[in-house]
């Protein structure tokens, strides 16, 4: 960041700020609701980190008060973010109950331990911010699906890759374009295969998710269907929502077709089917 700024040249405090927001602070953040219980001594130092480089995007001196560079750049303390941090794992944690340490959050504390816990700083936030916080929690909707299911058999094939389609991301959207539709042309022609595209959002992807499918028979019928993902619910979720729907179509299918292809942009979840280390119950 020093390199990038100067007195009368260089770069301005914007993209100070962006260097450091989208480059230092995520590799000092990560996991820190897992090791938030480290001691202060640790912590500090990467105060110190966010402090020297609020004074790189302001210009300030040393002696500028941290809370004013705070205010001036617009950047929250990291113990702050680090809290808010917590808070929302503790969250996740109680809407997951397949997760490990769901249970542990049903114990009481062990305030023997010399070191707080995780459930020790989260169950203190709570009653920190009890005044901000719901008294009354809503019923917790799980945020995962309450049933997986498998395509690891015989017969059944995953593609991550487009041939031709590098992953520098430079390639013109034509190009793009015109690589998939010869793919799909050679290996998954449209007089031979069903063509299944799913796709799925949430609002502001932690809400509201929905999941859309678009089946392209090879005598040309085609069909489209819709269907909610959950309240709370992820992209990733919607997406899987999509497929999940799409082989439940296909299985129900008093005719079900040969050669099925399913075409989705979310590669994670090809990735997830793909895995040999999980089990899922089949659909």
């Amino acid at each position: 960041m020093k390199k990038l700024a100067g007195t009368k040249w260089g770069a301005n405090n914007t993209i100070l700020k962006q260097v450091y927001t989208g480059n230092i602070r995520p590799v000092m953040e990560y996991g820190s609701s897992a090791w938030a219980t480290a001691a202060q001594t640790n912590t500090s130092r990467l105060a110190k980190v966010q402090n020297t480089s609020m004074r790189i995007i302001t210009g300030g001196l040393k002696t500028t008060p941290i809370i004013t560079l705070e205010a001036t750049t617009g950047l929250a303390p990291l113990d702050t973010r680090r809290e808010e941090k917590i808070l929302i794992q503790h969250e996740k944690l109680q809407r997951l109950p397949s997760h490990p340490a769901h249970q542990q959050l049903q114990e009481p504390t062990k305030n023997r331990l010399k070191r707080s816990s995780f459930n020790h700083l989260a169950k203190k936030l709570l009653r920190t911010h009890s005044d901000i916080l719901p008294s009354t929690p809503e019923e917790r909707e799980p945020l995962q699906d309450a049933e997986e299911w498998n395509l690891q058999q015989d017969g059944v094939f995953y593609a991550t890759d487009v041939p031709g389609v590098t992953s520098k991301g430079d390639q013109p959207d034509y190009m793009l374009k015109t690589l998939t539709l010869e793919m799909l042309h050679a290996k998954y022609n449209a007089s031979v295969w069903t063509r299944i595209y799913t796709d799925g959002s949430a609002d502001a992807a932690i809400k509201n998710g929905g999941s859309g499918i678009f089946i392209s028979h090879p005598d040309g019928h085609t069909s489209t269907h819709s269907l909610p993902a959950g309240g709370r619910s992820s992209n990733y979720r919607a997406e899987l929502t999509a497929l999940r729907e799409a082989a439940r179509l296909i299985k129900a299918d008093q005719h079900p077709p040969e050669y099925v292809v399913f075409l989705t942009d979310c590669r994670s979840a090809i990735q997830k089917l793909q895995s040999p280390m999980v089990n899922f119950i089949s659909v």
